[in-house]
């Protein structure tokens, strides 16, 4: 299992807080939060209204979902 790097990154790039980033997704905070660590997929509907509001392409949703390995010491 891996982080969503990218989707931490994009949250962070855009100065919202993971609270500001569930809303536009239209779920709860914890779903939000297991979207960024990976524990969830998170459901289409999340994924389109992220893409919806920012209006980004089917390629930059799907760099977001990809899961980076987490690297253990």
């Amino acid at each position: 299992m891996g982080k969503r790097l990218n989707l931490i990154a994009f949250r962070v790039k855009h100065g919202l807080k993971q609270t500001e980033m569930a809303q536009i997704c239209k779920v709860g905070l914890s779903t939000y939060c297991f979207m960024e660590t990976g524990k969830t997929d998170g459901k289409l509907k999340a994924w389109d209204a992220l893409k919806d509001h920012f209006k980004l392409t089917g390629e930059e949703i799907c760099e977001l979902q990809k899961k980076q390995p987490i690297q253990e010491s």
